[in-house]
């Protein structure tokens, strides 16, 4: 396999300067037959290496065109989500505080239900307390006229 490739290369410097051919006769007589063909065909071979050139500096730029307006767009991409997940994000918190805020409501209107019924059972245990006084109060001086006079 190597030694085919080495066959099959072209030297650098090959139809740098025209068409080579064998040296002596043979030479000129290739030349008078082929030289013009070889010729043309140089100038049409460095005539495709130029026009492939020049495809190649286009392509490079398409793909790089469209490297750029895909990096765009995947950008554009990514900023949108980023901005979707900042709005949902603010939205769900707003929405979490607003019922932070509805439950603080409805434990603040439920301790004040409770302390307001607390003051209604402390009143009425400081009137049964003093409906007990004045009951013991009353049954003591009842005592008191039930029981004889002391003579002494």
């Amino acid at each position: 396999m190597e030694s085919d490739e080495t066959e099959n290369e072209i030297p650098d410097d090959a139809g740098a300067d025209g068409p080579t051919f064998a040296d002596g006769d043979l030479g000129t007589i290739q030349g008078i037959l082929f030289g013009a063909q070889a010729e043309r065909f140089e100038q049409e071979l460095a005539s495709l290496e130029q026009r492939l050139a020049a495809q190649i500096a286009d392509r490079a730029s398409e793909i790089e065109s469209a490297m750029a307006a895909s990096t765009k767009k995947l950008q554009q991409g990514a900023d949108k989500a980023v901005a979707k997940l900042r709005a949902d994000a603010t939205s769900e918190s707003e929405a979490r505080v607003a019922a932070i805020d509805a439950l603080e409501q409805g434990h603040r209107e439920q301790a004040k239900i409770v302390e307001e019924s607390l003051e209604e059972i402390r009143a009425e245990l400081r009137a049964l307390n003093l409906s007990r006084r004045e009951l013991a109060d009353l049954l003591e001086s009842a005592a008191r006229a039930m029981r004889p006079p002391d003579d002494g």
